[in-house]
């Protein structure tokens, strides 16, 4: 959005310096249609002698042109409101694209002001394409309600808002409906990683961009305690809550993870495999897979808190877990084990695999929740044995990385 507006400020800074803002021209109104080139046009709104974000505007739908403001703008109508587009990013309306609804409706004087940024369906459905956003903090006519929606007149066009979206309060925009849940690994400095196509590894810089990133956004980091409290509906949590956990308990959650995350004064999860934890600190060496010793996991708690990733059954027989392969008894005797050492609720299934079985075993050992590797949000009222993450992996971008936390994967 900071990138259309810059767009739209230059294109009026242009208009204004070659003496060509809207309706400093007396053209005659023209009886046509406009769509625009390319999605998300910002359509403005005249306030004195200014302009001001009015709504955006996509193709495919044809928009009644009014006439032409001037050289490089278009007039458009909203419910007698005058609305103007850069004539450089329309072309002509195609035919099939002009909006043809018979609707017998009742006039409203309502208005409507978003707190958010709102998508306008082309009819009351969610599943129809999207052909307009209205603005947070605009306020808009609604020409009728129907059912769900609000029906708002876009330039001929009518348009449909989702109740609900528009309704929500300022206060309810400040708690968040999902929560992102990062899964890491090793992590390596990029001079010092020998193994640059291995999945699981990522380099410490990288890392750091991250994390910097999350702290300059205002991205808060919570506990699993909170998560699970959020997903059982007992506490809300506010937008830009974050769990952050790494997997299998490596020397490097020590080495690299721990002064960045404290650095930026966040917090995080490990999932150990309580079998590799060492009894002293080991000399640093890149080129093997070295675990976190005792006193390694003791510094770190102001930082870190621990679950369970197995006691001694992270391990695969031919590319199946030995969680799917060994009996009960000796699942509920690792599971036990592992939990007692750690004195954690929470368990990591190795690999990501684990069936019926596994849960209900898991549950027995007195584990309040388990993470998985599947893809997603974790949502309140959702399955706590069930939770889904997403992997960051060496090929994530930093692109990638910000629609994932903020909530657009």
């Amino acid at each position: 959005m900071i990138m259309l507006k810059k767009l739209g400020i230059c294109l009026l800074l242009v208009a204004l310096f070659l003496g060509l803002s809207p309706d400093n021209t007396r053209a005659k109104a023209q009886s046509t249609y406009i769509e625009m080139k390319y999605n998300h046009v910002l359509a403005y709104q005249k306030v004195g002698e200014k302009l001001r974000p009015y709504m955006i505007l996509n193709p495919h739908h044809a928009y009644k042109l009014e006439g032409s403001a001037s050289r490089n703008w278009y007039k458009l109508k909203v419910e007698g409101a005058d609305i103007y587009v850069a004539k450089i990013r329309t072309k002509k309306a195609l035919k099939e694209h002009v909006q043809d609804l018979d609707m017998d409706y009742q006039p409203t004087n309502r208005t409507i002001t978003p707190h958010q940024e709102i998508p306008v369906f082309v009819n009351d459905s969610t599943n129809d394409k999207v052909f307009a956003h209205l603005l947070k903090e605009v306020t808009y006519p609604v020409l009728f309600e129907k059912d769900d929606f609000y029906v708002i007149d876009i330039a001929g066009v009518k348009g449909f808002a989702l109740k609900s979206a528009v309704d929500i309060t300022k206060e309810e925009l400040a708690y968040t409906k999902a929560v992102p849940v990062l899964m890491y690994h090793h992590l390596l400095k990029k001079a010092e990683n020998q193994f640059p196509n291995n999945n699981v590894i990522l380099n410490v810089e990288n890392f750091e961009e991250q994390m910097k990133y999350l702290a300059s956004q205002g991205y808060k980091t919570i506990t699993i305690d909170e998560l699970i409290r959020y997903m059982n509906g007992e506490i809300r949590l506010p937008n830009k809550s974050i769990l952050i956990t790494f997997d299998d308990g490596h020397k490097t959650n020590y080495l690299y993870a721990y002064p960045i995350l404290k650095k930026y004064n966040m917090h995080a999860a490990a999932f150990i495999i309580t079998n590799r934890i060492q009894p002293q600190p080991a000399v640093f060496d890149p080129s093997r897979l070295q675990f976190l010793s005792v006193q390694e996991m003791q510094a770190m708690r102001d930082v870190f808190e621990f679950g369970s990733h197995t006691n001694g059954l992270h391990n695969l027989e031919g590319m199946t877990s030995q969680v799917l392969l060994k009996s009960p008894e000796e699942l509920l005797d690792d599971f036990g084990t592992s939990r007692a050492i750690l004195q954690t609720s929470y368990f990591c299934y190795p690999f990501g695999q684990y069936n019926e079985q596994t849960v209900s075993l898991v549950k027995q050992s007195g584990y309040q929740a388990a993470f998985t590797t599947k893809t997603g949000y974790a949502e309140p009222h959702e399955s706590l044995y069930d939770i889904e993450r997403f992997g960051v992996y060496p090929y994530t971008t930093m692109e990638e990385f910000k629609r994932i936390v903020g909530g657009f994967k």
